[in-house]
């Protein structure tokens, strides 16, 4: 004789899923032929990757190049999202181009290190309310 036993039908974890500024979705397509938002954060994870390793390396030169397309990219953040500007931390940026501009390598990093937390702690935010509405939507 088989004994059956049923078993208790676990549901999924309910995932929290916040969603973007309606501001956003000027960055992406169809609102835009191209995804600009998305480029800007691909060029923030280059420079960003670009001034730690040269920082590391000790290559002065490369880095403030580098800081500089950072602050670039990151100082058009606000004024792309406006809702967002109080996410992005202009005054460690500012330290971050002084402390370039003059070469103190360990400024660089630890103001490097603070900016980086800014970025995660959007797209821990973020990220998944961006990706299910304007990264894959049904145009």
């Amino acid at each position: 004789m088989m004994i059956m036993h049923e078993s208790p039908v676990l549901a999924e974890p309910a995932v929290k899923v916040q969603m973007p500024p309606a501001s956003l979705e000027q960055w992406y397509k169809p609102a835009n032929k191209r995804q600009v938002w998305l480029h800007a954060m691909f060029k923030l994870g280059q420079a960003t990757s670009a001034v730690a390793l040269y920082a590391e390396r000790g290559d002065r030169k490369q880095m403030a190049k580098w800081s500089e397309v950072l602050a670039k990219t990151y100082g058009s953040l606000p004024k792309m999202v406006p809702e967002w500007a109080d996410e992005v931390d202009l005054a460690t940026l500012k330290k971050l181009q002084g402390a370039s501009r003059i070469g103190n390598i360990p400024g660089v990093q630890s103001a490097l290190r603070k900016l980086r937390f800014t970025c995660k702690s959007c797209h821990g935010d973020y990220k998944k309310g961006v990706v299910a509405l304007l990264r894959a939507p049904d145009f």
